[in-house]
């Protein structure tokens, strides 16, 4: 993975923090990844945080990118993707929800965490 991910745990969150040059190869393996981790930790909450990542994503990247957490989150992890202020659409994220997935989309962390922590 070319991507750098440092991990953290918070009150039940698995905090993935994101860096490198963006790919929608190394997005679908980063799907991969919060499983993995999750599991491993017996968690089913994961907060992505891709804010500094460089790069942006098509809209046929958005989608794959949601079908693909909706195949391997399902709903089993509840996640929430923290992207750049000015680069959240909701394709990605309506795609995972329709599909069965518990899924968030925003560029706020406050907002990331409420939504995580609530139910």
């Amino acid at each position: 993975m070319s991507l750098q991910v440092v991990t953290t745990i918070n009150e039940k969150i698995l905090t993935l923090k994101v860096t490198g040059e963006y790919s929608i190869a190394e997005m679908l393996k980063l799907v991969d990844l919060v499983r993995t981790e999750c599991d491993n930790r017996d968690l089913a909450m994961a907060l992505v945080d891709c804010r500094e990542m460089i790069g942006t994503m098509t809209e046929a990247e958005r989608f794959a990118g949601g079908q693909r957490v909706a195949e391997i989150l399902g709903s089993d992890i509840k996640a929430a993707l923290l992207m750049p202020q000015g680069q959240v659409t909701k394709l990605g994220e309506m795609t995972a929800v329709n599909r069965g997935a518990r899924f968030l989309v925003t560029d706020s962390e406050d907002e990331a965490r409420d939504w995580l922590t609530s139910e």
